[in-house]
């Protein structure tokens, strides 16, 4: 019973995405303007989104665009930019711009995160 119980267990988790078990680590990387987050448009809105997130308990790093260092690093030419980075430090997920649907992707992956990866 018990081989087959770690037989099981251990099959599970070879199944499991690679990066399924990283979101539960999952850190958000937002590049935006700060100053926009008191706006009333779309960036402020993704910069609101993000920060409820992190009261929900996932872990988010907040950058200017003005960083070079990490803009170099991402790749980063449109602000606002929100990645999602595995435990290393890979990019896992990445959104640009301000349109409804990048909003609405950017919720759907903070919510999945908040939930632990599910």
């Amino acid at each position: 019973m018990l081989k087959v119980m770690i037989a099981t267990m251990l099959t599970a988790a070879v199944l499991l995405p690679a990066h399924a078990a990283d979101r539960a680590r999952a850190t958000v990387l937002l590049v935006a303007d700060a100053g926009e987050a008191d706006s009333d448009c779309p960036c402020g809105h993704i910069i609101h989104a993000v920060r409820d997130a992190r009261a929900r308990g996932v872990v988010v790093r907040e950058v200017s665009p003005a960083d070079k260092a990490v803009t170099k690093k991402y790749a980063v030419t449109v602000a606002p930019t929100v990645l999602v980075l595995d435990a290393s430090g890979k990019v896992i997920e990445r959104h640009e711009g301000e349109s409804e649907e990048t909003l609405a992707a950017i919720k759907l992956a903070l919510d999945r995160i908040a939930r632990g990866g599910t």
